[in-house]
């Protein structure tokens, strides 16, 4: 039924006319009331339209594998199952889930995954079990037929315990695949399947696999507990559930779409950086790499890779790009042939097929580089707009930052409202052409973007604006290992694991790094994360008459991950651990119930601090039952803050790894770091080592060794291949030096039988020195790349000197081989200039703290057979280095060269005896200030001031630990050191 209808409001703010009115219908008012033909038109309608829940399923050419596991579904949307029927679930663990879906031309693959505390199939009737049902409507028709009732709708059962082929009601699929697995940590059960188009399709409905496409769909899981009805329900789609085996009318609807977008989100701020050409107000921003490359490839990052970060306001958006490059260029004859960057914007946030410039509401905005700022091809009428570009000082590239008002973006009036949760195409995508040639290469920020942006939209990526910028927090991944350290006061086996130190200070100062410092580490299993922190402090106190006024160290964890201002102890999912000084391993304040969990508290032999270590099960860091998942990718917030109160009186000093730690994380955790869970062994765990410049001269390549005594030696004792039974067998050692100019070595290796007969140069006695200079583990080998920065060079026994096999010119290099006199092996010495063995131009700098990839690997071949011994100073080394350095290990280069006459006779002290067990002589010095003695960890463990007229000292070593030592001499003329062994 339909009638005439209107509402009309009047604003009368006096008696007088003319008045204001306000209508629904055009045309509406006053002249209603003697006609009303410009009155609207109401019409009584039934129940109001349902509204049934909506998805995209994205295209995807490398498709997940059904194979059990499903990790390559990582990245993929999930989408919950919310929708409950039949009962109510109390906690996630209890039972909860979620699907995931992938499209390609003739495929379609899904996946759900059930968490599940009680897994059930004992019932009599099939139904009266743990199951999933994917529910798919080719018709896309809401007609009242159910699954299988009506010709084009179908319903697949997987029941959980049946075999992975058991399929209900539409089983005639042979060339679909289905694999059904329980969680490894027994909290569910997961199912993955994929089949073509054409066999979910048996009775024809004429469905054709097309981006835009849509059916009805639904995936609707069951837990039944026992065989009794009724069971618990939990569907993706509002008003699934059971009922859409009869009905599938409230199924939700699927929709193809094109390849899944890469998403960012940008948040807002009152306060954005000012586009000045100075990008430091853009640091602790969060940025995201330009890591797709299209058109050609780049070796390292300082070839050619970038970032870009954004921040919006109400009436703007604030963008940065930095790009490096080792060759910029602007010289082509098309502006296309320039050094670029280039901004894709689709407000519409419609994947239509359509390119920049080609839809109404999707643009393309260029900036070339060595162009003036204000030179913008893409869209003109760009009121408001600010551009700063500028070369980076150190010139390893440029960056561009730039502010564009919404209006602008918005030229031909879309609508789009900047608000949060707003949502539009984006795309930043960088260009580098080194010359006028095509192909140039392009690095862009979205999967699969690129030249063909500009006509196609479709594979860009989506940018949500949202809400007050996150203060800036510290981030980390913390790694998983096979077999974590024993938690024993022994910190040997967190050797190679990655330290973070803690550097934000609260409450104080410190002057020094033995006054108060240091560092963090850890790494995690399925079950438990081990920690450890080590803590410099010259003063150790625990007699404070309150428990704060102790040293102490302090573990902060958040399981839910939300900054919500509350802090530990003080919301459910927050916890803080006490570790005090002096207190019993076991004494520790924060939450009880810690079940499982070990300490080892330690003082250092040395006097220098305490150090930590404890493993505590994720099951006790989740004893509140947040649902915390110990899976990759699994993020926590964290923090370790050490406390040093040298008395009981306040204020003490807080040393914290994150920014903004401290004191006040207590009661407010949201300025605390985060870790990540990495699933990967510990990418850090290669061997590491510094060499030392040289003190004095350097050792001469001459086949005399004893200039290369009192230099540091590394053992030679990862083994493959075979093994040895005794030193004398095969074993080995290496050292090295270096100064300004080169890398000076020495192997000299054990080895009863010599032998170079073999028919393959590689069936000889050899040694083998790699070389990263770029120090990327990336998976490229010695030599296996023309430009790649790794080599390997070859000395077998037996050959001249200069007889060397590698990848690079070896002008100015020096070998000397020798077998030793009394013939128990061979040893070989050689120099190596720097820009040798960076001849492909990396950019290597013989300096104090550069660090490159680098391993020794000698091989023992007592014939020519295979297989032979291979004996390499890194773990796992040896001959797979050849293809992939990534297991090779890295020096660090320490400390300034200095010659024989750089600080007179202070260079050519003697120290003795060395290694040292009780008192260490140094003699044969003048006009010395200070001797210092250092751990290799950096602090100072002895000092001795002098008056400058000594030539001689004593220095007590008998309560410090057994290792490696620095003595170091200063004099007016610098500094000279040595390395000292304490036995």
């Amino acid at each position: 039924a339909k009638f005439m209808f209107d509402v009309v409001a009047v604003d009368d703010d006096d008696e007088l006319d003319p008045f204001l009115i306000r209508g629904w219908s055009p045309d509406a008012g006053g002249a209603n009331f003697g006609n009303m033909d410009d009155a609207g038109e109401a019409e009584l309608a039934g129940d109001p339209p349902v509204t049934y829940s909506q998805v995209t399923i994205f295209s995807d050419n490398t498709p997940p594998v059904i194979d059990g596991d499903i990790s390559d579904w990582d990245g993929i949307d999930a989408h919950a199952m919310e929708y409950a029927e039949g009962g109510f679930t109390t906690t996630a663990e209890d039972y909860s889930a979620y699907w995931k879906a992938v499209w390609n031309d003739t495929m379609f693959y899904a996946m759900a995954k059930i968490t599940d505390d009680t897994l059930y199939n004992a019932g009599s009737p099939f139904w009266n079990h743990d199951a999933i049902n994917f529910y798919v409507g080719w018709d896309n028709d809401r007609n009242g037929e159910g699954a299988s009732n009506g010709l084009h709708k179908y319903l697949y059962h997987h029941w959980w315990g049946e075999a992975d082929d058991a399929l209900g009601f539409v089983q005639d699929m042979p060339d679909g695949q289905v694999k059904v697995v329980d969680l490894a940590d027994g909290t569910g059960w997961a199912i993955e399947w994929s089949a073509p188009f054409s066999q979910m399709d048996a009775n024809g409905s004429g469905f054709v696999p097309e981006k835009g496409a849509k059916f009805l769909f639904d995936v609707v899981a069951v837990d039944d507990d026992n065989e009794l009805d009724p069971f618990l329900i939990l569907g993706w789609a509002d008003g699934a559930g059971g009922g859409n085996f009869g009905n599938m009318d409230n199924a939700g609807e699927a929709t193809l779409g094109a390849v899944q977008p890469s998403r960012a989100v940008v948040y807002s701020t009152d306060t954005p950086p000012a586009i000045d050409g100075d990008i430091s107000d853009w640091d602790n921003i969060e940025g995201y790499d330009l890591g797709y490359v299209e058109g050609g490839s780049t070796q390292i990052p300082s070839d050619f890779s970038g970032q870009w970060k954004a921040v919006w306001s109400n009436d703007a958006i604030y963008l940065m790009a930095e790009i490096n490059d080792d060759t910029l260029y602007n010289e082509g004859m098309a502006f296309w042939n320039h050094d670029a960057m280039n901004f894709y914007f689709g407000m519409d946030n419609k994947r239509d097929g359509t390119g920049a410039s080609n839809g109404t509401h999707k643009y393309l905005f260029h900036h070339w580089w060595g162009f003036a700022d204000d030179e913008l091809g893409g869209t003109d009428g760009l009121d408001g707009v600010e551009v700063a570009k500028f070369d980076k000082a150190d010139g390893s590239g440029w960056a561009l930052e730039w502010k564009i008002p919404f209006s602008s973006l918005d030229a031909n009036d879309f609508g789009f409202v900047p608000e949060e949760g707003a949502k539009f195409q984006f795309d930043v995508v960088a260009v580098d052409d080194d010359d006028e040639l095509d192909p140039f290469v392009i690095r862009g920020w979205a999967d699969q973007s690129g030249g063909t942006s500009f006509v196609n939209m479709d594979n860009i990526g989506e940018v949500t604006l949202g809400g007050p910028l996150p203060a800036f927090f510290n981030r980390t991944k913390v790694y998983s290992v096979s077999n974590p350290p024993v938690i024993d006061g022994d910190y040997s086996d967190w050797d190679g694991i990655e330290g973070h130190a803690m550097n934000y200070v609260e409450g104080g100062s410190t002057q020094t790094p033995e006054d108060f410092s240091g560092q963090w580490k850890a790494v995690w299993q399925s079950d438990a994360i081990y920690l450890l922190a080590q803590i410099n402090d010259d003063t150790l106190y625990n007699e404070g008459m309150a428990f704060w006024n102790h040293d102490a160290v302090n573990f902060y964890f958040g399981v839910n991950n939300e900054r919500d201002g509350t802090g530990a102890s003080n919301s459910m999912h927050k916890y803080l651990f006490h570790h005090w000084w002096g207190f019993a391993d076991d004494e520790m304040g924060g939450t009880d119930n810690l079940t499982g969990v070990e300490v080892a508290k330690r003082n250092r032999a040395d006097g220098t601090g305490w150090d930590l270590e404890w493993k505590i099960p994720f099951d006790q860091l989740d004893a509140d039952g947040f649902g915390f998942v110990v899976e990759e990718g699994a993020k926590l917030m964290f923090d370790v803050v050490a406390v040093d109160d040298d008395d009981e009186l306040d204020p003490f000093v807080i040393r914290g790894w994150a920014e903004g730690s401290g004191g006040t994380s207590f009661v407010n955790m949201d300025n605390i770091g985060e870790i990540e869970l990495a699933i990967d062994e510990n990418p850090f765990a290669f061997s590491r080592t510094q060499i030392d410049a040289v003190n004095g001269a350097v050792p001469v390549i001459d086949g005399d060794l004893s200039d290369w005594d009192g230099i540091e030696a590394h053992s030679m004792d990862y083994v493959e291949g075979g093994s040895t039974q005794i030193p004398s067998d095969f074993s080995g050692e290496w050292k090295a030096v270096w100064d300004n100019d080169a890398f000076y070595m020495l192997a000299d290796i054990n080895d009863d039988t010599l032998y170079n007969e073999g028919m393959a140069f590689w069936n000889h006695d050899a040694l083998n020195f790699y070389f990263g200079v770029d120090n990327d583990r990336n998976g490229i080998g010695a030599g296996t790349a023309a430009d790649d920065h790794k080599y390997l060079f070859h000395h077998w026994w037996g050959f001249a000197d200069d007889e060397m096999g590698g990848t690079a010119d070896l002008t100015g290099v020096e070998v000397a081989k020798r077998d030793r006199a009394d013939g128990t092996g061979w040893y070989i010495e050689w120099k190596i200039p720097f820009d040798q063995l960076d001849a492909n131009g990396f950019g290597l700098v013989g300096e104090d703290g550069t660090k490159f990839m680098f391993d020794v690997v000698a091989v023992d071949d007592d014939d020519e057979l295979d297989p032979f011994v291979i004996r390499g100073w890194a773990n796992g080394a040896g001959g797979m280095s050849f293809g992939n350095m990534d297991f090779a290990g890295e020096v660090e280069l320490r400390g300034t060269p200095l010659g024989v006459n750089d600080i007179d006779k202070t260079s050519t002290f003697r120290v003795f005896p060395n290694p040292v067990s009780n008192e260490l002589f140094v003699s044969d010095f003048d006009a010395v200030q200070n001797i210092s003695l250092f751990n290799m960890t950096g602090q100072r463990v002895l000092e001795m001031k002098l008056s400058g007229n000594e030539t001689q000292a004593v220095l007590d070593m008998n309560n410090l630990a057994k290792g490696f030592y620095l003595l170091t001499l200063t004099s007016e003329k610098g500094v000279a050191t040595r390395k000292v062994i304490k036995q």
